[in-house]
């Protein structure tokens, strides 16, 4: 009900972000580590997005801030512009599909 009710999310990657999806909420992924640490994962990890939203699309459909881009002044910059957006291409690939990321998630790894 929390994610549903809501305007607007800033949330880190994970499954929030597909329950905040499902519950057609618009959000941006903000995400922080230490220098170390995202050298290390980047050196490690070959994924183009951090977002589980973004990886099961296979598209960039909620921004992601991530390191040096997650600064106070492009989270408010890129609130503004989600809440400008209608987040409606989220929501059609979530209906062409019922609703359920999962038969998504399957479609798109048996390349349908």
């Amino acid at each position: 009900n929390l994610f549903r009710n809501a305007k607007f999310a800033i949330v880190s990657s994970g499954t929030a972000t597909l329950q905040l999806a499902l519950s057609n909420c618009p959000m941006i992924v903000c995400y922080k580590l230490s220098n170390f640490t995202y050298k290390l994962l980047k050196f490690i990890v070959k994924t183009r997005y951090i977002s589980l939203v973004n990886i099961i699309l296979n598209e960039k459909i909620v921004p992601e801030l991530i390191q040096e881009n997650c600064t106070p002044e492009n989270i408010s910059k890129a609130i503004l512009d989600c809440q400008l957006q209608n987040f409606g291409k989220l929501r059609e690939r979530l209906k062409n599909n019922n609703n359920q990321p999962s038969i998504l998630a399957a479609d798109i790894i048996y390349g349908k």
